[in-house]
């Protein structure tokens, strides 16, 4: 079955996952959005297209983490703070963001087919 246009434009569905958190308990990330994720990837690139290598995890954190519903709880105004979380905690988080919005590193994939 195939869908049409206005099935596809009228789709508003978010993709949520549970996530347990160290010390935390549960949480739940979700699947960013073209619009979302493009501002995800922009944030990692400097004014002079340098890669930003320092806080991609909490960057992460700021665009996935929601409630059970799929609304975000932090804004980039939090990043700062977040970043300040122990890095086994960003870990879990981003490893689940990662998974449900299928970032990978080429490096990642590589390891896959071998």
């Amino acid at each position: 079955m195939s869908f049409s246009r206005d099935d596809f434009l009228g789709y508003t569905s978010v993709e949520v996952k549970a996530v347990d958190v160290a010390d935390l308990g549960a949480g739940y990330v979700r699947v960013m959005s073209g619009k979302e994720r493009d501002a995800f990837e922009a944030s990692l690139v400097s004014d002079d297209s340098d890669p930003i290598t320092q806080q991609i995890r909490a960057r992460l954190v700021v665009a996935c983490l929601c409630d059970k519903d799929g609304k975000t709880l932090l804004t980039p105004d939090d990043l700062d703070a977040v970043n300040e979380k122990p890095s086994n905690i960003l870990q879990e988080i981003a490893d689940a963001a990662m998974a449900i919005n299928k970032l990978r590193s080429g490096g990642d994939e590589e390891a896959e087919k071998n």
